[in-house]
């Protein structure tokens, strides 16, 4: 087994963004492109801004390294964190 096949634990991607239309589906397109399928996600409107929580289940690190690549990409990101989630039980 390589380390692009190790299985990652559960992810925690926090972005704040200019709101505007066609963020949601920019943030989704890298999820989606790769049939992952969220955990949660959750949007707040702060201000002129989304703050946007998405929690990923353990995935690859060849498939986890290009998502964050394209997050971090997004026209509009003011700031984007990336936590692990060990130890954290997600529901099959």
């Amino acid at each position: 087994m390589t380390d692009d096949d190790t299985l990652l634990p559960p992810r925690r991607f926090r972005l704040l963004a200019e709101a505007e239309p066609g963020l949601l589906p920019r943030v989704l397109a890298p999820l989606a492109r790769r049939g992952v399928i969220l955990e949660q996600l959750i949007v707040t409107r702060q201000g002129a801004a989304l703050a946007i929580e998405i929690v990923i289940p353990p995935l690859p690190a060849a498939v986890l390294r290009p998502i964050a690549g394209n997050l971090r990409q997004i026209v509009g990101l003011v700031a984007l964190t990336e936590e692990t989630l060990a130890g954290i039980a997600i529901a099959a």
